[in-house]
């Protein structure tokens, strides 16, 4: 098989319950506790999104932190599957997660991240889910006679999202049904 080098790869996103190795890491930060300790505010929050972030006082690094303490290849922090992980490159103080020094490992919400003397707080973005779910909500709005507000099915649910996803799922398939017969019918 040829490749064409001009092709892009696509990252693709698996519905629930499918393999998790086609799914993402979400976007996500690093916020430095003490933002005061970095000159110019570099580095005080560290946005995670689809690629690798190289770590260090070296000028070739992606974050540069000019503080002492930070090796000039300090860590590096990137994406697997549908986790963030962070791994140390072999420098002189060491990468703690929670305390414990480590070599790589996955990050977790709330994770607490030392980097030479500096702290920073791992946290998963929500906004992109928010903001789709407030579409759904109103797209839902527009939808003649339904009002997810009093849907039971909204209701119960945690926040509403998964069972007003579900309404629309079904609506729009009744909908497709219906159009399809009417058009087989004439």
């Amino acid at each position: 098989m040829i490749e064409d080098p001009n092709l892009q790869s696509k990252t693709m996103i698996a519905a629930p319950g499918t393999d998790r190795s086609l799914t993402p890491a979400p976007e996500s930060r690093l916020t430095c506790t003490e933002p005061s300790s970095l000159s110019n505010n570099a580095g005080a929050e560290i946005l995670l999104n689809a690629s690798e972030v190289t770590i260090g006082r070296g000028d070739n690094n992606d974050l540069v932190l000019k503080v002492d303490g930070v090796s000039r290849k300090h860590a590096r922090v990137f994406p697997h599957e549908c986790c963030w992980y962070i791994e140390d490159s072999d420098s002189t103080n060491g990468t703690r997660v929670n305390g414990k020094t480590v070599d790589r490992v996955m990050l977790n919400e709330g994770d607490t991240v030392e980097i030479g003397p500096l702290v920073y707080t791992f946290s998963i973005d929500v906004q992109p889910q928010e903001s789709s779910e407030k579409a759904a909500l109103e797209f839902a709005r527009g939808i003649p006679g339904f009002d997810p507000q009093r849907d039971p099915a909204y209701a119960e649910s945690s926040g509403g999202s998964d069972a007003l996803l579900w309404s629309i799922v079904v609506i729009g398939a009744s909908a497709l049904a219906f159009a399809v017969f009417t058009i087989v019918s004439v």
